[in-house]
């Protein structure tokens, strides 16, 4: 593939010179892919700056006309659904079967934050549950929370992105990215559809680089929600570092898969096998223990180490590949 460049994206602009560059290595072939740029402390600042001039007017766009942008953008995505797939592949090592779900996954994302722009309803209650409420009604009512710091890992680079910039700009926030210093190209490039399918050039900023570029915007009291997902002991910092502002974590996991003794064994052992070995095991909902009846144990394994011993490691850009290769 051609070298590609991750760029800064800094109150509506994109940077790509004035600053350290970092190569861009692929975890198969061990080829320079491109190169990323890396943010400042000052322009994390105007980054913050930005998000927090531009949440008013993201907050006064129309929720109808924000689902309209997310449906375009899911429409976009599903037209350059190989392009995508292919460069993630290229970045994290996933094999492309793999890849090529998760741009789909991501479609869906951005198909269902659309629905949920036009539903960010809120609710009324009559006060009769108190001599003093009689003849009240209470109303509630949804607004946007602000500024949103949104930190992604590398192991589902476009979908966990989606995720985070997909609700947050339904419910008309404004968006600080900051994805995994191992993927920032799907990260760049995603936001250039973005904009290209009607994202408000201010919507969003996109910064590139480690724990410090992290930290400077999670202490920040212009950000009023962080939404991180990654590691227990990153999850722990930015709660220490957070301070009064509302934190959304999803952290790792350690998922149990149970087989009961009258379950298909052999298709229990299968999924276990393609579970556990996804994305190189590097992904917090893979199969990670298993608890079989005792009945049924010895058959399980004999059929586990079949599916197993079926999976072709490989070139993660071929069709043909179960297992690609660790990140770094």
């Amino acid at each position: 593939m051609m070298k590609a460049y991750a760029r800064l994206y800094i109150d509506g602009e994109w940077i790509r010179t004035g600053r350290e560059i970092s190569p861009l290595i692929n975890p198969y072939s061990q080829e320079v892919i491109g190169e990323q740029v890396l943010a400042t402390p000052t322009d994390v600042e105007r980054a913050l700056q930005s998000a927090f001039e531009a949440k008013n007017i993201i907050k006064a766009i129309p929720a109808y006309k924000r689902a309209q942008v997310l449906k375009a953008v899911a429409r976009n995505l599903e037209a350059e659904k190989e392009p995508f797939a292919k460069l993630i592949t290229a970045e994290l090592g996933k094999p492309l079967k793999n890849t090529l779900d998760e741009v789909s996954r991501s479609i869906e994302t951005l198909e269902l934050s659309a629905e949920e722009a036009k539903r960010l309803t809120g609710e009324t209650s009559y006060g009769e549950a108190s001599p003093r409420g009689m003849g009240a009604i209470a109303a509630t009512f949804r607004v946007p929370v602000g500024v949103v710091a949104a930190i992604t890992p590398f192991n589902a680079p476009l979908n966990l992105i989606c995720h985070k910039i997909g609700p947050a700009y339904a419910a008309g926030n404004s968006v600080i990215l900051k994805p995994a210093p191992q993927t920032p190209l799907i990260a760049t490039r995603l936001l250039e559809l973005l904009l290209e399918s009607g994202f408000h050039p201010k919507s969003i900023n996109l910064l590139l680089g480690g724990a410090a570029v992290g930290r400077q915007m999670v202490k920040d009291a212009r950000v009023n929600v962080v939404s991180f997902t990654g590691g227990v002991t990153a999850g722990r910092n930015i709660c220490e570092t957070a301070g009064m502002k509302k934190v959304l974590l999803e952290l790792g996991g350690n998922a149990p898969t149970i087989v009961h003794e009258d379950a298909d064994i052999q298709y229990a052992a299968a999924e276990c096998a393609k579970s556990g070995y996804s994305n190189s095991g590097q992904s917090c909902i893979s199969v990670q223990r298993m608890y079989v009846h005792h009945a049924v144990i010895h058959a399980f394994v004999d059929h586990l180490k079949q599916a197993v011993s079926r999976l072709q490691v490989g070139d993660p850009c071929s069709l043909e590949s179960d297992i690609g290769c660790m990140v770094d």
